[in-house]
């Protein structure tokens, strides 16, 4: 009975819906709404779309006008979620064709149209019923009544829906929103479109493998959370796909499912990717093996610091080796391949700059041109001719905008960061409604923002530090609850998440970090400057490393910001920056800025990770000094390298069975070999071979030694080249497994082969062929043996090189897809051609 009840109820509904469309008053109001919505949209919208993304909005909307009371009509009122998706993408296909949608960018376009209409239709039906019929018609009906029905299949879909990955995904909100006036999320700072970087992006999840990875990196306020939050909303109406952005508040919940199903391909972006870097190494871990997930699989990591490239050498940055630790090596494999999987955002140009200053957040008109090159000269003056990546920014070019526009004088960076500081506590006097004699409640925000920051945001009901405790409570005192949460907004720049919900609850106030990043880097750096002397200070600092991780990555971000501003607060015999905290913890800081380009620093910060090794002579402290060593290393010239590697021979030796340490030590010799002229070269390289025997097993210390000869191949004559050839030949036998050696080999005999004379060269080609069949999946080697075969058949008479060309078609027939290997074919064919015809002339 029940069950006859709850069809027959909805089957009413239907039956309304219905005659509210029938009834022609209530459809010329209905179409009348949908025209204007179309008038609305084309004007606000469509006018301004680019020609390639137009399409026939005219004949879409025709379309969907004529279909009103059948197709579109299902996407709304069709008997479950199942079916209405089912008729709306159905809806999509067929409208694609009519509005001419033969782009991905059309097709999101004609999208989003279609959804403004359904919206409007939505809207226009719930509108007609009463309160109790809305009730049974609302989002939640078909919950209620599978519920009510108990249907088997689809309360086992709820339930599994409920708590499971999917739902989390579909709940990641898309549109956030901040007040604070340089936050890129200020819906009143615009968007600098930069084609390029789409289309890279668009490449990137078109590749066909299913699972990758790629970093994107850039000076904190270059943009890089900006450009991703863009592409993902012009992405909302990208059928195939799905993407989201997670704060660092999200990873942790990303990574603790233990299922990976969702409907559509997902790209997921990931801020602060360093700061999770080991939980996000093990998801990728289970997700590469886990078979139930969408077919594609795109993750993006932002973060500051990116691949660094030593001489022949790439250095990944510390985070993204133990995030690869922990992935097992799968990071590896599923990285872009594209310089390692990293992508470096270039910087803005003039053009560009100019129009991040017209995009300046406050009520004042845009500067006039003159104030504009003046701006852009100021941030050409702080970056010292581009050579300095962290005022070379978008962020920067906002913050000069408003000192000009509020004729701030600015001469340097600090003075930037200063006036910006000065500007929020302004601001803050005014939301607290404060005068100088109150400067004392002030002081007390302060403390307790300089905490919040540090380590990424804290509860004022939480058990606060004890010297932040009398702070807080000035806070309570003085302000009434409204302006608290006004002020608690205000520095969040978004409405309270947890607020009360009546006045018995108990109070939960989120006092949120200092935003943008760099400002609230050197808010606090300066604030510890300034009272770094009293203990209260101190003890503000050692209640920070009570939250280790959180403060650690806070401190990694200022080394890359202004950290080396304040060389008082980490160099000295008792620096209050590492009050409270451990060796450990210390010189991972310290190892970050050798990472930096100023080598003096680099120096003092190797110096104080030696003292700390010295006095506590820890295997994890001496991984840390090695490999600062081999950083501070690539910045020396030959004769100071060669003394640092010495260090690292010395360290490699007090741990002999230490393989992070005798890789470490490889680098440095691989580095030094680099710098070397070919006698001493040679020598460093037999010192990379008597590590190679040391540790067989360990292939990363042989590709080092690969490169070492590599590069010592490149210093030598022939004779004494063919030698370091046949050195290679043999860690490539010995590393049957290993591409990257057999490629480093392959590389070797091309460049051996452009030494020699013909009939030698034929020879080194065999090799090649006989490398390359070795490894008949990797694209690279092949390469490598077509361009030489295509040298062999330059310096070949008409009959050899016909065969020599004939070869290289079969290898472009073997990999069809590799536009590298066909265009050295082509070339192949023209020298063919070239010589047949000069010896019909003869």
């Amino acid at each position: 009975m029940m069950e006859i009840a709850i069809e027959q109820i909805i089957n009413v509904l239907l039956v309304k819906f219905n005659a509210f469309i029938t009834d022609k008053k209530e459809e010329k109001a209905l179409k009348d709404e949908l025209n204007n919505n179309y008038i609305r949209y084309f004007k606000e919208k469509f006018e301004s779309l680019p020609m390639s993304k137009e399409f026939d909005i005219n004949a879409l909307n025709n379309h969907l006008i004529e279909n009103l009371d059948t197709k579109v009509k299902l996407c709304l009122i069709a008997d479950s979620i199942k079916q209405r998706s089912f008729y709306k993408d159905s809806l999509l296909e067929n409208s694609y064709t009519i509005a001419k949608a033969d782009t991905d960018d059309k097709k999101r376009g004609v999208y989003a149209y279609i959804d403004s209409l359904l919206n409007i239709y939505k809207n226009f039906l719930k509108s007609k019923i009463n309160e109790k019929d809305q009730y049974l018609i609302n989002e939640q009906t078909e919950e209620l009544k599978t519920i009510i029905l108990s249907e088997k299949e689809n309360l086992e879909n709820f339930i599994k829906y409920h708590g499971s990955f999917a739902e989390f995904i579909d709940r990641i909100e898309t549109f956030s929103m901040s007040k604070t006036d340089f936050h890129y999320l200020n819906p009143k700072i615009g968007f600098v479109r930069r084609d390029a970087q789409f289309e890279f992006l668009n490449n990137f999840l078109k590749d066909d493998q299913p699972v990758l990875s790629l970093v994107i990196t850039g000076s904190g306020g270059i943009g890089k959370s900006k450009l991703l939050h863009q592409y993902i909303l012009e992405r909302l109406y990208d059928i195939p796909w799905k993407a989201v952005m997670l704060d660092r508040s999200l990873v942790d919940d990303l990574c603790n499912h233990q299922e990976w199903k969702y409907p559509k391909n997902l790209l997921i972006v990931i801020d602060y990717a360093a700061e999770k870097s080991k939980i996000i190494g093990d998801w990728i871990r289970k997700i590469n093996r886990f078979n139930s997930r969408p077919r594609k699989i795109r993750i993006i990591m932002l973060e500051r610091q990116g691949v660094r490239k030593d001489n022949e050498q790439i250095i990944l940055p510390f985070w993204y080796q133990t995030m690869m630790e922990k992935s097992g090596g799968v990071l590896n494999e599923i990285q872009y391949g594209y310089e390692n999987g990293f992508y470096e955002l270039p910087p803005f140009n003039k053009d560009e700059m100019f129009q991040i200053m017209d995009m300046h957040p406050g009520e004042k008109p845009k500067p006039c041109q003159e104030k504009k090159e003046a701006i852009y000269k100021k941030i050409l003056s702080f970056s010292n001719d581009y050579q300095d990546k962290r005022f070379n920014t978008p962020l920067i070019a906002l913050l000069l905008t408003d000192a000009y526009m509020n004729n701030e004088e600015v001469p340097n960076p600090e003075h930037l960061m200063r006036y910006v500081i000065k500007r929020n506590r302004n601001s803050l006097k005014h939301i607290l409604q404060i005068d100088k004699n109150q400067e004392e409640l002030l002081n007390s925000l302060e403390s307790l923002m300089v905490y919040a920051t540090a380590i990424d945001g804290c509860n004022l009901e939480d058990n606060l530090p004890t010297p932040l405790v009398d702070d807080r409570k000035k806070l309570y005192d003085f302000l009434d609850t409204d302006i608290l949460e006004t002020l608690l907004v205000f520095i969040s720049g978004e409405a309270q998440k947890h607020q009360r919900i009546n006045a018995t609850d108990e109070k939960n106030y989120q006092l949120a970090p200092l935003k943008p990043d760099i400002i609230g880097e050197y808010f606090v750096l300066e604030y510890i400057s300034r009272k770094h002397k009293s203990e209260k200070c101190k003890q503000i600092i050692e209640a920070c490393w009570n939250k280790p991780e959180d403060f650690l990555f806070f401190l990694i971000r200022c080394v890359h910001s202004y950290l080396g501003n304040f060389e008082n607060l980490i160099f000295g015999k008792q620096p209050v920056l590492f009050h409270g905290t451990s060796p450990l913890i210390q010189s991972m800081v310290l190892f970050e800025i050798t990472a930096t380009p100023n080598k003096s620093l680099s120096q003092k910060a190797i110096e104080h990770i030696e003292k700390l090794f010295q006095k506590y002579k820890k295997s994890s402290i001496a991984i840390i000094y090695a490999s600062g060593l081999v950083n501070l290393s690539s910045e020396q010239e030959v004769m100071e390298a060669a003394e640092t590697v010495n260090k690292l021979k010395k360290l490699c030796n007090n741990y002999p069975n230490n393989a992070e340490i005798a890789l470490v030590y490889a680098k440095g010799l691989f580095n030094l070999s680099y710098k070397q002229e070919v006698m001493d070269a040679a020598e460093t390289v037999d010192k990379l071979k008597e590590l190679c025997d040391n540790y067989p097993n360990n292939a990363e210390i042989a590709l080092r030694y690969a490169k070492g000869l590599f590069n010592l191949f490149n210093k030598q004559e022939v004779m004494e080249a063919a030698e370091t050839v046949d050195k290679l030949k043999e860690l490539c036998d010995n590393y049957p497994n290993n591409a990257e050696i057999a490629l480093r080999y392959a590389k070797e005999l091309f460049n051996l082969f452009n030494k020699q004379e013909v009939t030698e060269a034929a020879e080194t080609v065999d090799k090649l062929k006989e490398l390359c069949d070795n490894y008949p999946n990797n694209a690279e080697i092949a390469s490598v043996y077509a361009k030489g075969l295509v040298n062999l058949s330059s310096e070949q008479e008409v009959m050899e090189a016909a065969e020599t060309v004939d070869k290289l078609k079969e290898l472009c027939d073997n990999y069809p897809n590799n536009a590298e290997i066909a265009l050295v074919y082509e070339v192949g064919r023209a020298i063919l051609f070239n010589k047949v015809e000069n010896l019909k002339k003869t």
